[in-house]
């Protein structure tokens, strides 16, 4: 349970809390697209969305199309229905 809570809060740390974009913290996010846990994952699919890397996509869409959503992507969902009524009703941010 330690490894995944630090790895949980190491994915959170890179992919959210640091405004850095390399090739290497895409690429360290990329592959935290492949663990068990939705948490992780969740983690890394923002941190991979907020860099604009492309490759989260078709993961992406995986996770939003899933049965069971975990509860990073559930707020990431939830986050895209807010902008996405922003854009069709032309809000203010």
């Amino acid at each position: 349970m330690k490894t995944k809570t630090c790895a949980n809060w190491a994915t959170f740390g890179l992919g959210s809390q640091i405004e850095v974009n390399t090739k290497e913290i895409r690429d360290a996010l990329f592959k935290r697209l492949g663990e068990e846990d939705d948490e992780i994952r969740g983690e890394a699919l923002v941190g991979l969305s907020i860099r604009k890397d492309k490759r989260v996509l078709g993961p992406l869409l995986k996770e939003l199309t899933s049965k069971t959503l975990g509860h990073v992507v559930f707020r990431f969902k939830k986050r895209m229905d807010i902008i996405r009524l922003r854009i069709n009703f032309q809000l203010p941010d």
